[in-house]
């Protein structure tokens, strides 16, 4: 057995962790779908740790099962749903699990509709939270609990956001970040009679309420020992049909 990682250039100093054979690094200038693919093509089994945004993950694992490798990590479909939190949103609700209030911003014109906002934060009567549907590690969060805070998003950033992304507005949930790695593989977990497999209930230490900053994820730990029999109750709700491999929920313990 072989294990051969490609890591970007980023968090490569964190290589000698790995327990890996063989670790080559990306760079900059780099053509990483064509490194990814020359180590695909030497592999059997692939895992992916990527980000939802821009497709990334969807395109690495596309590539994955165009070459008829064995996929560890979550498969297109479940990609497909994760990659935006309004869909996201929907799923949950669906499956009837609790979760914050909602909302696609729409557009008016070439910048977000600051009406819209603003009837919302009216009628949620609680702070609010404004972040890319497809973002990942707290990126451009906004939270907003004042009607100055609005005012200063609406005068100060919301023409400043990416033009081509879609943006959604959720009601404030206080309460300790937490999440749940998992798998769920309808031939695998036939033999223990369940629709997942927790693998690890994990911290996560997140700022978004520090108005001098921007939104920050500052990583975390794992594991939170006290809470598996209530999650996996929670989860035996799911449809997980859309899920094969390894994914995460992320969630909040109020």
């Amino acid at each position: 057995l072989t294990i051969s990682t490609l890591l970007d250039h980023r968090i490569f100093f964190l290589s000698s962790y790995l327990k890996a054979d063989n670790i080559k690094e990306t760079r900059v200038e780099d053509n990483y779908i064509e490194l990814f693919k020359a180590e695909v093509k030497k592999c059997d089994y692939c895992f992916i740790i990527a980000p939802e945004f821009s497709k990334i993950l969807y395109t690495l694992t596309k590539i994955v099962k165009d070459y008829n490798r064995k996929l560890l990590s979550v498969d297109l479909e479940g990609i497909q749903l994760g990659m935006s939190k309004f869909e996201t949103y929907k799923f949950f609700k669906k499956n009837k699990i609790n979760t914050p209030l909602t909302y696609r911003i729409p557009f008016k014109g070439k910048s977000l509709d600051f009406n819209f906002i603003s009837q919302k934060f009216d009628e949620l009567k609680s702070p609010i939270i404004i972040k890319p549907d497809d973002g990942v590690g707290a990126e451009n969060i906004y939270y907003i609990e004042s009607e100055s805070q609005l005012s200063k998003f609406i005068h100060e950033h919301i023409n400043k956001l990416e033009k081509d992304r879609c943006y959604i507005l959720q009601e404030f949930i206080e309460g300790e970040d937490l999440s749940i790695s998992l798998i769920a593989h309808k031939e695998l977990l036939d033999k223990f009679d369940k629709n997942h497999l927790i693998l690890a209930i994990n911290s996560q230490n997140i700022n978004i309420k520090n108005q001098k900053v921007k939104s920050e994820y500052f990583g975390g730990y794992t594991p939170v020992n006290d809470l598996h029999i209530q999650i996996s109750s929670i989860l035996e709700k799911f449809d997980f049909t859309k899920f094969n491999g390894f994914f995460g929920i992320d969630f909040i313990r109020k």
